[in-house]
């Protein structure tokens, strides 16, 4: 649907293609009224609504975040792939190996991802091109390298390939191609040894190279020390593999035995916590059968304020005046003792106290068989222990049992 608008003798024309807005116009029975409704409420809508021209402070945050983020961004472009690789593998070769210079060229046209110096060495420099694919990387790859090569004059090359292999090489393989000795290492992962021994190797082959020239050495005799040399990298190629699994062993081995080592060290708590609650137990039980040297007399009145400090509820403490009074008529000696927190009348038996409930221990000195009342008695280290209350069955016993002694 097409729209004009003229103002003074000046021509405007727009399209309009919402469906929606279309179809309502062609339902609508007076087509100028929709339109002018239409501009209407759009003008009032767009008066409303201020359009957002200042930045806030987070803005500059989300662009140093997308740029941070900006070479993980790869959807299978083989440059970004190799800026991941690149990023891994620049700092931890640097701290490994100072005397060779490293130069991150990711985003240097035809220049690989990195340009590695050998110092003291004749190859001198070396570029390498990092990869990161999930398939096999293409034979284009290989010759984009050789192209770099060529355009920064650089005669040695690596193609490291991280998660993948490369197409036509080996997992270790060299090539001569258009005077360019390049190194093939696939897969490897984020390994930087093998980037290491990548280096090595091809130091090794450019050596052997220089020496064939120089010497003349016949082709055969070459082949046979470059097949030789491939071998013995292909073996440090599965050393580093039996490496990696002992590191992996390793770390396993160490869970287990850190879980081991928490484990005994719960184990002996609760060892901790068995004797604890075992001595706890050694020391309740001499509180039980513990009894007071007679040389320590307190006085009536001591006694009292004794259980007043001690006790606090009013219905235990009117049962222990009760048992003072008891034995203030009867003319028995007693005295507190902090130990077990019991007023003692040697050698009849003591008074137990707690916040809980009061307890009347008499001491069994019958050499023969005893009586107690089982309904309100009970036998515990040999001793008849009554729990005070007002039920008068068991002051009888009581005034019994002190009577008695």
């Amino acid at each position: 649907m097409d729209i004009t608008i003229t103002y003074n003798h000046e021509t405007y024309n727009l399209s309009i293609n919402d469906t929606s807005m279309i179809e309502s116009y062609i339902q609508h029975e007076d087509k100028s009224v929709f339109i002018k409704h239409l501009l209407k409420t759009g003008y009032a809508v767009n008066s409303c609504i201020t359009p957002i021209t200042t930045t806030c402070g987070c803005c500059h945050k989300i662009d140093q975040l997308t740029n941070a983020m900006e070479p993980f961004n790869s959807n299978g472009n083989s440059s970004r792939n190799g800026q991941i690789g690149e990023i891994f593998a620049s700092e931890q070769f640097t701290k490994r190996n100072t005397q060779i210079g490293y130069e991150d060229t990711a985003k240097i046209d035809k220049s690989g991802d990195a340009i590695l110096t050998i110092n003291n060495h004749s190859i001198d420099k070396i570029m390498v091109d990092y990869k990161n694919y999930d398939s096999c990387v293409p034979t284009e790859e290989t010759d984009k390298l050789v192209r770099d090569l060529k355009a920064q004059n650089i005669n040695y090359g690596i193609l490291f390939s991280y998660r993948s292999n490369i197409s036509k090489r080996g997992c270790i393989n060299y090539d001569i191609i258009d005077d360019k000795l390049i190194v093939f290492i696939a897969p490897q992962g984020f390994n930087i040894i093998a980037l290491e021994m990548a280096v090595q190797y091809l130091k090794q082959l450019h050596e052997l190279k220089v020496v064939s020239l120089s010497s003349k050495v016949s082709d055969l005799v070459i082949k046979g020390i470059k097949r030789e040399i491939i071998q013995i990298y292909e073996h440090i190629y599965e050393i580093s593999c039996h490496q990696s699994q002992d590191i992996n062993t390793i770390n396993e081995n160490l869970t287990k035995v850190t879980k081991m080592f928490y484990g005994m060290i719960n184990n002996a708590e609760k060892t901790r916590r068995e004797l604890n609650l075992l001595k706890e137990n050694v020391n309740d039980t001499i509180k039980e059968i513990h009894q007071e040297s007679s040389s320590n007399i307190h006085s009536y009145t001591e006694l009292n304020e004794y259980m007043d400090t001690y006790i606090d509820k009013v219905k235990d403490k009117s049962y222990g005046i009760r048992i003072l009074n008891l034995v203030q008529g009867l003319d028995i000696k007693g005295y507190y003792s902090d130990t077990d927190k019991c007023i003692h009348f040697t050698p009849i038996g003591k008074l137990k106290l707690s916040k809980s409930k009061l307890t009347m221990v008499f001491y069994d000195r019958s050499e023969g068989e005893s009586q107690y009342n089982r309904n309100y008695e009970i036998i515990k280290n040999q001793n008849f222990h009554i729990q005070l209350s007002d039920d008068p069955k068991i002051w009888e016993i009581i005034e019994r049992r002190f009577n008695s002694n």
